[in-house]
């Protein structure tokens, strides 16, 4: 066997992986009823970012968030979270409710980006909006480290296509430019072979955008999010008391009682 035959072809890999991902979105948009087709194109995407992620980020479907002052988030398409420091709070009835701290990126799942920038960055603002604690914790036996600081939380859109006619970057950029700090968001990717990254800071509005249009767009993507994660760096850990807390004491706080 000769070199040429032993080399891989990682571009076809990466145009196959693309239009496998078109496939099974495109089955599933297929479902009879609106909201198993909506259920099932994300259920597509959770295997993908189960599949291809380090196996350090969990990912939850149909999940809400929760703090320990008792408040709750939207109910989420799917959360990428860390489940080594901050276990789960509760499953109920099929439901799912995990600590604000564990929450890496949150994840909204559409048919189209168009139309859906402004209602993402809202589900996306009421996770960023709950309170996080930061505990302590020992990475080994010289002793106790202090609170680490919190990370930011990812806001990402994905859907089966792009929506906009002519990679129309101009009406993308306005309408990230719209969302507040709570609602920014940091990654997008359509299957039909658009993948955005937008880097907000306060000092710039609009966003910087770059985008990737190609059959190559979707392993962009995943690239850019995992490198993002990995200098990001570990979650904060929970502070266990915080939540032990009767909730009372804080409310008669912030009421000034």
């Amino acid at each position: 066997m000769n070199q040429q035959e032993q080399n891989i072809d990682l571009q076809q890999h990466w145009k196959d992986l693309q239009k496998e991902m078109q496939d099974n979105l495109y089955g599933a948009r297929k479902q009879p009823h609106k909201g198993s087709s909506g259920d099932a194109a994300e259920c597509s995407w959770e295997v993908f970012f189960k599949k291809y992620l380090p196996n350090r980020y969990s990912v939850l479907h149909d999940a809400t968030i929760i703090d320990s002052r008792g408040l709750r988030s939207d109910q989420i398409d799917l959360v990428i979270y860390d489940e080594f420091y901050t276990p789960r709070i509760w499953e109920h009835d099929g439901k799912t409710w995990i600590p604000a701290e564990s929450v890496y990126c949150v994840v909204e799942c559409k048919n189209k980006i168009q139309g859906n920038v402004d209602y993402a960055g809202k589900k996306i603002a009421s996770v960023r909006r709950l309170h996080r604690t930061a505990g302590e914790f020992h990475d080994n036996p010289s002793g106790k480290q202090g609170a680490i600081s919190l990370k930011p939380i990812f806001g990402i859109l994905v859907a089966d296509r792009y929506g906009w006619k002519n990679d129309n970057s101009d009406s993308l950029c306005k309408a990230l430019s719209e969302l507040d700090n709570d609602e920014a968001i940091n990654f997008i990717c359509s299957a039909d072979g658009i993948s955005v990254f937008a880097k907000r800071s306060d000092e710039q509005i609009p966003p910087q955008i770059i985008i990737e249009n190609s059959d190559h767009a979707l392993i962009h993507f995943l690239m850019e999010l995992d490198t993002t994660l990995r200098i990001t760096g570990t979650v904060a850990p929970i502070d266990y008391e915080q939540y032990l807390r009767p909730q009372v004491e804080e409310w008669e706080a912030a009421d000034g009682r």
